[in-house]
């Protein structure tokens, strides 16, 4: 009996390292997006097998008493907060207008699901997040390392596809768009940013145990990350980063180098192609002036994004399906103010594409279970907040937060990845039931913060109120069409379409500040749209004539008698409107932020004068001493 004892601990330990080595794979793997790079050259199931894997790795975890034994209720927390994202997919699905394309996105979705419960399973029942964590910072700084070496090389070194350049172009880049192993500069840098706060955790972690050289070793895997982010010229990407950077100060208990934040955007915006596509893309998205130059790509997200708010519109419950806002375009193209000679596949907006395709069913189940993880780490930091762990809780939170604010940009794709981080968030739920006190102190925090927002909500909108005018907006659109006899000339003359220069210049000749007018060129569709504004619906109608007839006089004055003139293809169209400037929304937002933090400064001061006015009350201090086990 005394041989057969160290024997059985031999073989559970080789069980534990060849479990752990499973889930190392599979994370890796996913990382690396493996089975996509390979499948340009075979067509192993590489993602099959890992999974296959997992599973039996599974079995054998949940064998073992000890490794059963660290499973706890926030498995069944996760479990249930992917049953109810689930569960909103097959309630939009029952009224899909393409069956086949939603069944076939559900049952990816049941995959990625069930590889997301998984790693879950394993990573608690080995006992390993920091491993996870290793693996994702190693894999992604090794990725971006061939990122770099690649991009040195002049762009002939992929490494087999695992250091790609991505085929979209931008505006006023300064380098090619390299998109690592997914061949899209923007999903490859949304990735990237789970990287980094995972680098910074391992480095702390490694300090805070006396292992300075590992510390530092860690610290520089997310330099090449951090190069890698600059190669993507993702201006998301870009500003995530920026914010990963302001939330892992914060989550991990640095708020002091907040102070740094201010220096590093100063040095960032020098750089070529980041100060300058940021301001870039401010004035395409917010100038009043007219611009004809506007990235297409930012074109091209306007364009898909008014396509899903019109879907949302018509199906706001249930949405249209899983997958169809492709199968929809077709049908929306001619509806939205923005015309684009891409094709369209999807929203480039998470959300956009939940409301679109699953209407606000799907969006609330998506919101329940990112805000279920919320939670998970939020306990996770707040119970044990000396912990080495929270620096993993931190990191990962984090994570989870700039993940979701580059979705703002991008559209549901690659998930498993963020399945990982998921995973891991549930994986760090406290062991240990939170004390009473820590969770009044949450619930204290979460409401002096809800109502400090909506304080400065409500100063943001009066602001807007008391800023706003009421008018009545004429909208006509047009087209120019050659005058006088048709002949050989007029077929060129109408063919303005393929010269996309030419409404954009006719335009500024027909604008006159006399009788001003917002013209909108639509080069694709070939049409012109007039809009002014009045204070009643003849005014507007008044204004709207005499801006087309000023226009028709410019062409006659300025291209020459009798060559082109402007033809109404539409009625006149009025619609009551609030004439605000654009400055208006930047007087709002910081009327906004001033009376939150103001209203937030109040509610801590009047606190404290209350406990100190009730001394038989106990402080935080005294809840957190009176939870914490002896």
């Amino acid at each position: 009996m005394a041989t057969l004892a160290p024997r059985h601990r031999v073989t559970e330990a080789w069980s534990t390292r060849w479990i752990v080595g499973v889930l190392v794979v599979m994370v890796v793997m996913e990382i690396a997006n493996i089975s996509e790079v390979a499948a340009q050259y075979t067509k192993p199931p590489l993602f099959k097998t890992s999974m296959a894997l997992g599973a039996v790795a599974v079995v054998f975890a949940l064998r073992d008493t000890e490794s059963r034994a660290r499973l706890n209720r926030w498995t069944a927390i996760g479990v249930a907060l992917v049953g109810v994202y689930l569960a909103g997919q097959l309630i939009a699905m029952v009224g899909t207008v393409d069956l086949t394309a939603s069944q076939g996105v559900l049952w990816r979705s049941v995959v990625d699901l069930v590889y997301l419960l998984i790693i879950l399973v394993l990573t608690q029942a080995t006992g390993k997040p920091w491993t996870v964590a290793m693996a994702v910072a190693a894999t992604l700084a090794v990725l971006s390392i061939l990122t770099i070496v690649n991009y040195l090389s002049g762009g002939h070194l992929t490494f087999g596809g695992l250091a790609s350049i991505s085929q979209a172009q931008g505006q006023l880049i300064t380098t090619q768009r390299f998109g690592g192993p997914y061949g899209d500069s923007n999903f490859w840098g949304r990735l990237l940013v789970l990287g980094l706060p995972m680098g910074w955790a391992l480095a702390q972690r490694s300090r805070l145990a006396g292992n300075q050289l590992l510390s530092l070793f860690w610290l520089f895997t997310t330099v090449p990350m951090v190069i890698a982010v600059y190669l993507t010229q993702s201006r998301g990407t870009l500003l995530v980063a920026g914010l990963a950077v302001v939330l892992w100060f914060i989550a991990s208990g640095k708020p002091a180098k907040l102070a740094l934040i201010p220096l590093a955007i100063a040095v960032a915006f020098v750089i070529p192609g980041i100060g300058n596509r940021i301001i870039a893309l401010g004035s395409d998205l917010f100038s009043a002036d007219r611009k004809y130059d506007i990235d297409p790509s930012v074109l091209g997200r306007q364009a898909s994004q008014e396509m899903a708010w019109q879907m949302f519109q018509q199906r706001p419950v249930f949405g249209f399906g899983p997958a169809t806002f492709g199968g929809q375009v077709p049908f929306y193209t001619d509806r939205v103010s923005t015309a684009v000679h891409e094709g369209l596949v999807a929203p480039h907006n998470l959300y956009a594409q939940l409301l679109a395709e699953s209407g606000v069913v799907g969006l609330i189940t998506w919101l329940i279970m990112l805000g279920g993880v919320f939670t998970i780490l939020a306990l996770r930091i707040s119970s044990d907040p000396i912990s080495v762990d929270r620096a993993l809780a931190a990191a990962t939170l984090t994570g989870v937060v700039t993940w979701s604010v580059a979705s703002i940009f991008l559209h549901l794709a690659y998930f498993r990845s963020f399945a990982i981080v998921l995973a891991l968030a549930c994986a760090l739920g406290p062991a240990e039931p939170v004390p009473t006190a820590i969770k009044r102190r949450m619930l204290r925090t979460t409401a002096t913060w809800m109502v400090a927002v909506i304080a400065g909500a409500a100063a943001a909108g009066v602001t807007m109120l008391t800023r706003t005018t009421p008018a009545v907006q004429a909208a006509q659109k047009a087209i120019v069409v050659p005058a006088g006899r048709l002949d050989g000339w007029s077929s060129y003359a109408m063919n303005v379409r393929a010269r996309t220069a030419f409404l954009p210049t006719m335009a500024e000749v027909m604008h006159n500040t006399e009788a001003p007018a917002k013209i909108d060129v639509d080069p694709v569709r070939g049409i012109l749209t007039f809009t002014v504004t009045g204070s009643d619906g003849d005014a507007a109608r008044r204004n709207l004539a005499n801006a087309l007839a000023v226009a028709r006089t410019r062409i006659d004055d300025n291209v020459g008698h009798m060559q082109y003139s402007i033809a109404a293809i539409t009625d006149v169209q009025l619609e009551p409107v609030s004439l605000r400037s654009k400055v208006t929304i930047v007087y709002a937002a910081v009327w906004g932020l001033v009376i939150m933090v103001l209203t937030r400064l109040a509610i801590g001061l009047l606190a404290r004068r209350f406990r100190v006015s009730n001394p038989e009350l106990p402080t935080e201090a005294e809840h957190e001493s009176a939870g914490a086990p002896a």
